[in-house]
């Protein structure tokens, strides 16, 4: 189960439930794999970048994720 929005590990839990690298991430995001990489450091890493909420919520329809979050 993910936590609610966008947070470093919901985004690893997507990558790996969907195959996707590092790289296939920054494509599909249209950003660069260093900002990619960002996102997926841990809040307290001085490196961490948030991802913004339209591209969390872009990247979810794109997987066709459920937005709502049931597993129905």
């Amino acid at each position: 189960m993910y936590e609610l929005g966008y947070t470093p590990n919901n985004l690893r839990i997507l990558l790996e439930k969907h195959g996707l690298t590092q790289q296939s991430l920054a494509d599909m995001t249209d950003t660069t794999l260093n900002g990619a990489q960002r996102w997926l450091k841990p809040v307290s890493n001085r490196h961490h970048r948030q991802m913004s909420h339209r591209q969390w919520l872009a990247l979810l329809d794109t997987l066709g994720e459920d937005l709502c979050g049931d597993d129905d």
